[in-house]
């Protein structure tokens, strides 16, 4: 299953037409967005924590953010490279997609 995460309109926006690609998918939005997408789910505070809440429960991430953000948040999470997700971060225009972590074992 993948999660797909955004903080901004613009990227839940891009994050609601991701959903729509083949296999199930669940967004995560902002709690201002959560009028706007209400089958969404929300993202909690600290992102940190909420991130490590879930990292076990999806096999790939899209997060449409900035990398930097991505990375902070993933690093205590990593475990090795046959037994971490998919993760990939792309931007708000849906213009370019960074396979970050399991690009080869977790198909990112």
């Amino acid at each position: 299953m993948r999660a797909i995460l955004a903080l901004t309109s613009r990227a839940a926006r891009l994050g609601d037409i991701l959903t729509r690609l083949p296999g199930e998918s669940q967004l995560f939005v902002s709690e201002r967005l959560q009028y706007d997408y209400p089958t969404a789910r929300i993202l909690e505070r600290p992102f940190g924590r909420f991130l490590a809440n879930i990292w076990p429960c999806y096999d790939q991430y899209v997060f449409i953010m900035a990398a930097g953000i991505v990375v902070r948040a993933i690093a205590p999470l990593i475990q090795g490279k046959r037994r971490d997700p998919a993760v990939v971060v792309v931007d708000e225009g849906g213009r370019f997609a960074v396979p970050v972590l399991s690009g080869h074992w977790g198909g990112a």
